[in-house]
């Protein structure tokens, strides 16, 4: 009998992304969160932040779920960063794709992850990239995202993030990031990215 699924996926990104509203939306159960009132200004017309973390289950049947550890996006609690990362099978960074340094804070996330994990001497099996606020406004050129965090030449989802947009308000929209992470880790048990990377990269 194969053991039901229990994967951790942490949520990264910048205040402000949508990391607190992905886990409500996403969750089956009340979620845990640190929601604080900001003290200053600075962060946007954002009144709130997380201080620790969000927490939150997605039950995906059969037993199986997605456990979703959203971290807090201000880097004085960049402590946490370590602590969600070293239980993640995954990781989901999330970008506001209308902010003017969108880019920049996207590559700035993913390096976190990268060299976090690194530094603990593990490797994550799947990263996703998620796109919020493509629904309201001006249009988000997915593409722009995708040519900017390719990583040479080896295919795996670490070194080529797939892009998703999502609506995070949506659950229907959620569920589908969602989806796309646990496929990749479905697809990393059967066949472990960390040789292919190892072979291509």
């Amino acid at each position: 009998m194969t053991a039901a699924k229990d994967w951790s996926v942490a949520i990264m990104g910048p205040v402000g992304s949508g990391k607190t509203t992905v886990v409500r939306t996403a969750s089956d159960i009340a979620t845990v969160d640190t929601e604080v009132r900001l003290s200053a200004s600075g962060e946007g017309d954002k009144p709130t932040t997380t201080v620790a973390m969000d927490m939150g289950t997605l039950e995906l049947g059969e037993g199986a779920r997605v456990r979703l550890l959203g971290a807090p996006g201000q880097a004085r609690f960049d402590y946490m960063w370590d602590i969600l990362l070293a239980q993640a099978r995954a990781a989901i960074v999330l970008v506001d794709g209308t902010a003017a340094d969108a880019e920049r804070q996207l590559q700035h996330y993913l390096a976190q992850v990268t060299q976090r994990t690194v530094a603990r001497g593990r490797a994550l099996s799947a990263v996703l990239i998620g796109i919020t606020r493509a629904d309201r406004g001006q249009a988000v050129e997915l593409e722009r995202f995708r040519l900017r965090t390719r990583a040479g030449d080896c295919p795996c989802s670490v070194c080529q993030p797939p892009v998703v947009a999502v609506d995070t308000r949506d659950r229907g929209s959620v569920a589908r990031l969602l989806l796309v992470a646990t496929a990749l880790l479905e697809m990393s048990e059967r066949f472990p990215e960390a040789a292919l990377h190892e072979r291509l990269g």
